[in-house]
């Protein structure tokens, strides 16, 4: 009697096509089944419509706002500065994730970290639009892109904590793919708009755009409409699991 046919073996046999699609359906299954799942991608996406245009307002505030006059700085020095502040922030943003996350967890505090963070990220985008100069610009997109790097790793580990391991690696490219598709829409709209309002304005903009994105959050599970698992919103049980989110928070357990 031959052996039953795996799952990966039916993969490989299957046009390319048909398993592409059949991917796509599966993730999307999982996502529409999983509440929880789908409020963290949509929260992702309502980001995207204001986030999504940040290369667009660099390019516009460091080139024609900021270029010259006090600061003294050409167009493109004026844009490099900028991206080289955001850069800086995310990078610092992402080295101290790990450490903040675990006293999240510790402080069962996922839901209000999650929504303060992207409203306070949203809020420093916004001012970086009504800075006087170049280098107050800067401070703004620093502390915005930190603040922004912090939540993003987090929640990306939230995500796949939450999905099963074979379905993670479908669910998050359905997540990226919808998150790019409106930072594009984004990036179109806004470049559109310029016809009509300043740089700094669409920066104000779009910064409260992406800020909305917290609230939502925040509304959906105030409302009760969703709730965190508490395996998710704390790590329950072994004395030593407690041990490790405290010294990757830099505390010691209480005896």
């Amino acid at each position: 009697m031959p052996e039953r046919e795996t799952r990966q073996e039916k993969r490989e046999r299957e046009a390319p096509q048909a398993a592409l699609w059949r991917d796509v359906r599966e993730g999307w299954s999982y996502i529409f089944g999983n509440s929880l799942v789908a409020a963290i991608i949509g929260v992702n996406i309502l980001w995207a419509t204001g986030g999504g245009a940040v290369n667009l307002i660099t390019d516009r505030l460091g080139g024609l706002v900021f270029a010259g006059g006090q600061s003294g700085m050409k167009p493109d020095a004026a844009v490099a500065a900028l991206y080289a502040a955001a850069g800086a922030g995310l990078f610092l943003g992402m080295m101290l994730a790990r450490r903040v996350g675990s006293h999240v967890e510790l402080h069962r505090a996922t839901v209000p970290f999650i929504g303060w963070t992207l409203i306070t990220q949203g809020i420093f985008f916004a001012l970086m639009g009504v800075m006087p100069t170049l280098w107050l610009a800067c401070v703004m997109a620093f502390v915005s892109r930190v603040v922004i790097g912090v939540e993003f790793a987090y929640q990306e580990t939230l995500i796949m904590r939450l999905v099963p391991d074979n379905l993670r690696g479908r669910v998050s490219t359905m997540d990226r793919s919808m998150e790019f598709m409106v930072w594009t829409l984004s990036t179109a709209i806004a470049g559109w708009s310029l016809h009509l309002i300043t740089p700094r304005t669409l920066t104000f903009v779009c910064g409260l755009l992406s800020a909305s994105s917290g609230v939502v959050w925040l509304v959906v599970f105030a409302s009760r409409l969703l709730k965190l698992p508490a395996k998710i919103g704390r790590v329950e049980g072994k004395e030593e699991q407690d041990e490790t989110l405290l010294a990757s928070a830099g505390e010691e357990l209480q005896v």
